[in-house]
């Protein structure tokens, strides 16, 4: 087992965005044996992933008893998990990871008692002072919510709550329009509404600016009836909104919409600052160009 994970890392290593690569024995009575892949982009783990060394590799592997039991898990930083998959991030003191493991071990235990369940890891932190990751696997989200929601994990959790130095919290979850979701136990922190809207109105306003000045003369100019040149703007605006601008607006700003690591002070004022600065240079480009005025645009 060893000789074949050193080929795999040996050949891991040589291609591009490669950082690092640790392989976790189950540290959990019934837990699995896990291979932790870290590189620079999905794009460069991908390459990894479907290249012909690894194919390679892994045939070779089931002479050693390797067996792949789930698909890879796939976690980039600011998106979720696939369905089905719980991903949760754990602070443990050194002097609290026997204690840590058992209580692991007993969630672990528990949730094979569940409808669905596949396979569960526990993962050791991959940089020092990193944290503990643990990842539970069920065939469907409504499975794995049946678990995560359910009286016995509930019942569990105190134990595990006692060897960590901050609670635990689930790999973070975008919404569309900005919001970041944090599950800690059985409960939820999402981005206050305040600072969302913020982010909508700093992308909303140039989209409709835009849109108002080029496409609604393009769509008139079709003769269509003035509510049907509205309605399409609008439809226009929600898509742009939700799948191209709001994403990537909330993975700029997710250090200031993350309602755990983004709640503190110091963090809150620097957005507000950084967003009133945007809104003012994003105003002085509109109102100062007479071509972007829409109201202006016809003479």
């Amino acid at each position: 087992m060893g000789s074949w994970q050193a080929g795999i890392d040996a050949a891991a290593s040589k291609f591009p965005g490669f950082i690092d690569s640790q392989v976790t024995p189950p540290v959990t009575t019934d837990g699995d044996w896990a291979v932790v892949m870290i590189f620079e982009s999905p794009h460069d783990l991908h390459v990894w992933l479907d290249s012909e060394e690894r194919r390679s590799l892994l045939s070779a592997g089931e002479k050693y008893g390797v067996v792949t039991k789930v698909p890879t898990i796939v976690l980039v930083e600011g998106q979720s998990p696939p369905p089905g998959i719980a991903v949760i991030l754990h602070r443990v003191s050194p002097q609290r990871e026997v204690a840590f493991k058992a209580a692991e071990n007993e969630l672990l235990l528990a949730s094979k008692n569940f409808p669905g369940f596949t396979s569960a890891v526990l993962v050791r932190p991959t940089i020092s002072d990193g944290p503990w990751v643990s990842a539970t696997i069920f065939s469907s989200e409504a499975n794995l919510q049946g678990w995560m929601t359910s009286p016995e994990r509930a019942a569990l959790l105190p134990r595990l709550r006692e060897q960590l130095s901050t609670d635990f919290v689930t790999y973070t979850r975008h919404t569309p329009f900005g919001s970041i979701v944090r599950f800690d136990g059985n409960s939820a922190q999402v981005t206050p509404d305040w600072k969302t809207a913020m982010i909508v109105l700093l992308v909303l306003f140039p989209i409709v600016m835009l849109l108002t000045r080029f496409f609604g003369p393009a769509v008139e100019g079709l003769g269509l009836n003035p509510g049907l040149t509205t309605w399409f703007s609008n439809v226009a605006s929600v898509a742009l909104l939700t799948w191209v601008f709001m994403p990537w607006a909330t993975k700029v700003f997710a250090w200031w919409l993350d309602p755990v690591e983004g709640a503190a002070l110091k963090p809150t004022i620097k957005g507000i600052v950084i967003l009133v600065i945007l809104y003012a240079i994003t105003l002085a480009i509109f109102l100062a160009t007479r071509s972007l005025q829409f109201w202006d645009y016809s003479k």
